[in-house]
């Protein structure tokens, strides 16, 4: 579900709920005790992140859509060092107007970095696995997709690292998030098909 992404709808949720908050309305539902998925989350409130790391909860970040709609930064660097597991997304076309992981990728980390006084947060490999194997396990489907082992399935992405805005290749994880884009993209394979 889509939650805690706009200041002014976390408002109007505490003030029709008697102060509770979405998380805390969650919890009440039960919510919380299965697999729970949030797009944004932006305003959690951070007395919940203990919790939220303990439980089956996940953030799917939507970097271009906060952005787009000024809904606020997504707090990166402390809800990864928590615990809670980050995933990443483009929340669809109305709202970021394309669905480019790579720009989210892009912008994620450059958000996270933008709002923290780090320069090594959210880091390339960071980035990259909340796109992958980390998106995979935020959406309970870590032992389906999101890496490529024996028993899963063969999704891929080829990317031509021959390109000359891709050489040379020093890091691949920073080339791919912060140099790559759709237009390097060469083959796509779902399941082992293209």
């Amino acid at each position: 579900t889509h939650a805690l992404e706009q200041r002014d709808e976390t408002a109007l949720v505490r003030r029709l709920h008697g102060g509770r908050d979405e998380i805390e309305i969650f919890r009440d539902l039960g919510l919380l005790d299965g697999d729970l998925r949030i797009a944004h989350g932006v305003w959690i409130p951070r007395r919940h992140y203990a919790e939220l790391a303990a439980r089956r909860f996940s953030v799917c970040h939507c970097p271009g859509s906060n952005l787009k709609l000024a809904s606020g930064s997504l707090p990166w660097e402390a809800l990864h060092d928590s615990g809670v597991r980050l995933g990443l997304g483009t929340d669809g076309c109305s709202s970021s107007n394309d669905l480019d992981m790579w720009q989210a990728m892009r912008q994620a980390a450059l958000l996270a970095r933008l709002t923290s006084d780090r320069p090594d947060v959210a880091s390339a490999h960071e980035v990259l696995r909340a796109a992958t194997i980390e998106g995979a396990r935020a959406l309970g489907l870590g032992d389906l997709i999101g890496s490529v082992e024996v028993g899963k399935r063969a999704d891929l992405v080829l990317v031509d690292l021959e390109a000359p805005h891709l050489t040379p290749v020093h890091d691949v994880a920073a080339l791919l998030v912060f140099a790559a884009g759709r237009g390097d993209v060469t083959d796509v394979l779902v399941d082992g098909m293209p």
